[in-house]
């Protein structure tokens, strides 16, 4: 292994934690491309001030720094920027994991440098750290902001679930190769040493915190799913007069080839990246019909659970750590406020017989209306034609009316059963999460 590596790892790891876990803040007197440098040194024993890792400190400074001038901007330019330089923490985790290579070959052979379960890769561990915190923030500051529709709501909350599982896994990754030891050098800290204990349970509170981000996450992508397929959640182009020509937007809008469009500008700035793996249009569909295999009554009640987990999670976490951080506190904020609201859904409501259909079946019940609408504005050319073969006619019709009953339901339940569906963020209280509230 590493020289001296059982001595420097706690160190090492205790500079790398105060960056990513120290509420935003660098404790540290030096600057930070010296921070960089140095703890780069340390772990080799004898890298020194080569021209190699002189022009990675700078770079990794830069991107820092920038970082942290971010934060200093209003929401739309911060997620601006965090979508702009995602691309340029990617670019860094590449230098960064041959950086990490390079160190761990001076004393060990080159198999066990490129292998993970040798080298801890900790330089490009802090770099896939950083971009994830970017991508999540990113993606849920268009919530904030009202960049995304309702519609969008159901593929926005499936791709942070990902980015948030992703972010898990790897801090998991960080803790499972940490061991107890003691840190040798104060002289970098500008107000205390910061142990090996000290450094595991940042690491911790950042891992429940991100472990209830990727659960809250999960929730409401199946209630925004859940909403979505029972029509609560209208495209703009769902909305218009039904006209023929709109009720031919409608239809155009409504195929693979146009929700592929939609998903690719929407999530542009990570589909190139090299990690984590960017969710594809085909595995969101893919995904999707998973989901459409179940009641939609079922996904609420699946919701419910996820949000009663990540509370009692939540709640160990406090118990062990105290109250936490802000951020740990309004995240928990919502996640109670949005289980109270499942709560609150009626039993009735959960057993009606729209919620009781699959995702699939509301999807045929809702193509079949919007191809009757089609034909009764085409002057039920449609029909006619149907009477030629007296099978398809009647499949048609039962299906139609099979669609109009499921129709009837939903519009019951929206008028009288409070079913309506509400979508408002949590103002100060950690406003890139909305709350759900049914009215």
């Amino acid at each position: 292994g590493v020289s001296r590596q059982g001595d420097l790892l706690p160190f090492v790891r205790s500079l790398l934690v105060s960056v990513f876990a120290g509420d935003g803040l660098v404790l540290l007197t030096q600057p930070v491309s010296e921070f960089v440098r140095r703890a780069i040194s340390e772990l080799g024993g004898h890298v020194g001030a080569g021209e190699r890792v002189d022009l990675f400190c700078m770079e990794a400074a830069r991107m820092l720094v920038d970082w942290f001038r971010t934060l200093c901007q209003n929401a739309p330019r911060q997620r601006r920027i965090a979508l702009k330089y995602v691309a340029g923490w990617d670019s860094l985790q590449a230098e960064a994991e041959q950086l990490d290579i390079w160190i761990y070959s001076q004393h060990a052979s080159e198999a066990e440098a490129s292998d993970p379960n040798c080298n801890p890769f900790w330089f490009s561990s802090w770099v896939y750290h950083m971009k994830l915190v970017l991508m999540g923030g990113g993606l849920m500051t268009g919530v904030r902001l009202d960049v995304y529709l309702d519609y969008e709501f159901p593929m926005v909350f499936c791709y942070a679930a990902q980015i948030f599982e992703a972010h898990q896994l790897h801090l998991s990754r960080m803790l499972g190769i940490t061991s107890p030891m003691q840190p040798i050098d104060d002289r970098l800290w500008t107000r205390r040493r910061v142990s090996d204990t000290e450094s595991k349970e940042q690491l911790e509170r950042w891992l429940a915190i991100v472990a209830a981000q990727k659960d809250l996450a999960t929730a409401l992508w199946l209630v925004s799913h859940a909403c979505e397929r029972l029509g609560l959640f209208r495209a703009p182009w769902a909305k218009s007069k039904k006209s023929q020509l709109a009720l031919a937007v409608w239809q155009k809008q409504e195929t693979p080839s146009a929700q592929e469009a939609r998903f690719a500008l929407r999530f542009r700035a990570f589909s190139r990246l090299n990690s984590p793996t960017p969710l594809s249009f085909a595995n969101w569909a893919a995904t999707r019909e998973q989901l459409d295999e179940h009641a939609i009554g079922d996904l609420f009640t699946h919701a419910a659970r996820v949000l009663a987990d990540a509370k009692a999670a939540m709640d160990q976490s406090r118990r062990r750590f105290g109250p936490g951080s802000e951020a740990f506190r309004d995240l928990y904020y919502v996640v109670v406020a949005n289980s109270v609201a499942l709560a609150k859904l009626p039993a009735d409501v959960v057993g009606s017989p729209a919620l009781a259909a699959t995702g699939s079946q509301a999807s045929v019940f809702r193509e079949a209306l919007l191809n009757e609408a089609v034909a009764d504005a085409a002057g039920d050319v449609t029909k006619a034609k149907a009477k030629r073969d007296k099978k398809k006619r009647a499949a048609r019709s039962d299906l139609a009316k099979s669609a109009r009953e499921w129709q009837a339901h939903v519009d019951r339940l929206v008028s009288s059963d409070g079913l309506k569906v509400a979508w408002s963020t949590a103002a100060e209280r950690h406003p890139d999460w909305p709350l759900f509230a049914f009215t």
